[in-house]
């Protein structure tokens, strides 16, 4: 990603700089059919495409943020897809219990349910390579001093689509940046610069986290402290500021004129507690280079 060639790599200094040509011939050695049964049992419920293009975000059709925020809490259950006795075939849950409107008796509870989607050990080592790109890749806009995050960043090609799907122990949040009718290219809406994962994706998401973080400061006893648990430990570099244009991904394909209206976020959470980066692309059926 960003016209560079970096020769042999790791699986982890290839995530952390999205360098796609790695990600393309792993998933091409794996099988893209086996890529996509995985992503289907972490939660992605829309189909998936099984060519060559898949591999670096190509699908027929768009994955929805709701899903995304869905499959990435997998890595942090363990490699258990987590739903409900409410849920919508094997989706996230938001209802807690239905009750009689005249009444208010109980009619149903949601009841936790569970699905080994992938090995624990996976969902481990997955954990731990995707704290590089906040750490030290393109996502480092979404850095909180203190806390673990671990995340990808993804844009698609010419730019539009933007992604940054970020969780910790507690919180999965999916944001997805561009026109919800059409693609568009967003190649200078970031301060005049292209929009990717890295830019306005990631810092909305790291200010929705700041804003949970101080929901569940207030909300805790006053005797106690609270500190956002985490899933593995290591320090966090201070954030950069969100004001200037930080290091971002860049894209080489030719674009489009730019769009001259403000693309749209959206973003989605998984307050539960909370796909493989291979398998998103854009809400509107955008192709191109994802998480």
């Amino acid at each position: 990603f960003g016209g560079f060639y970096y020769g042999n790599s790791t699986l982890a200094n290839a995530l952390t700089r999205s360098d796609n040509a790695v990600f393309a011939a792993v998933g091409i050695k794996v099988g893209t059919k086996k890529v996509a049964a995985t992503a289907n049992r972490m939660g992605i419920r829309t189909p998936i495409s099984t060519n060559y293009a898949m591999t670096l975000g190509g699908l027929k059709q768009g994955v929805t943020p709701l899903d995304m925020a869905h499959a990435y809490e997998t890595f942090a259950e363990d490699g258990e897809l987590v739903t409900g006795s409410l849920a919508a075939n094997d989706g996230p849950v938001g209802i807690k219990k239905i009750t009689s409107l005249e009444t208010g008796d109980l009619i149903e509870r949601n009841k936790r349910v569970e699905h080994r989607a992938i090995s624990a050990k996976a969902a481990r080592i997955s954990r731990n390579l995707l704290e590089g790109p906040v750490k030290f890749g393109t996502a480092k806009l979404a850095r909180i001093p203190g806390q673990v995050i671990m995340g990808k960043t993804g844009t698609t090609e010419n730019n539009g689509d933007a992604w940054f799907v970020g969780f910790t122990k507690k919180y999965t949040v999916a944001v997805w940046v561009g026109y919800p009718d059409s693609v568009k290219s967003m190649n200078i809406d970031y301060f005049g610069k292209e929009v990717t994962g890295g830019t306005f994706p990631a810092a909305i998401w790291r200010q929705f986290m700041l804003r949970m973080l101080e929901i569940d400061e207030s909300r805790a006893p006053k005797s106690k402290k609270t500190k956002q648990s985490t899933l593995t430990t290591g320090t966090i570099p201070a954030a950069p500021t969100d004001t200037a244009p930080a290091e971002a991904e860049t894209e080489t394909a030719t674009t489009p004129p730019a769009a001259t209206t403000t693309p749209t976020p959206t973003t989605t959470t998984t307050p539960m507690t909370p796909v493989q980066p291979q398998t998103g692309t854009g809400p509107t059926g955008g192709t191109g280079t994802l998480p």
